[in-house]
């Protein structure tokens, strides 16, 4: 009987060292991946007055927090424009007119995001978006 309860003993205890080391430690978030598309479009309003181009594009992901409030870069050929997109992910800049033209090559990032949520880490992975104006 002596030898069955020791046995129970051991047992018990290896199921809860299993189990310990099982256990993530405490204040370690779970971290989940989430990719990310960005777009620019290809259509480019060109404003008189101001001789500028409106870029406009969107950034789209399966979580709504991927999208909202992210930080985008847009880089033309001798400038570099910074943004945020809105609520649904559209995002815009001014270009100066003189900064376009035809045989460049235009790139719109969306830059990586970390939001911590309710013990969650959310990570939103960076993305381009890449435009090559050709001649012709």
């Amino acid at each position: 009987m002596l030898g069955v309860r020791r046995s129970l003993s051991v047992l018990a205890i290896a199921l809860g060292l299993v189990a310990l080391a099982a256990t993530p430690p405490a204040g370690a978030a779970a971290r989940t991946t989430y990719k990310t598309n960005i777009v620019m479009k290809s259509q480019w309003p060109y404003h008189v007055g101001s001789d500028t181009y409106k870029v406009p594009g969107v950034v789209r992901s399966k979580r709504a927090v991927c999208e909202r409030n992210r930080r985008v870069k847009v880089v033309v050929p001798g400038t570099t424009r910074r943004t945020k997109t809105n609520k649904a992910g559209r995002w815009s800049v001014r270009v100066p007119g003189g900064t376009v033209r035809i045989g460049g090559t235009y790139k719109a990032i969306a830059v990586k995001k970390v939001v911590r949520k309710k013990g969650t880490t959310i990570v939103c992975r960076r993305d381009v978006a890449v435009i090559v104006r050709s001649g012709g």
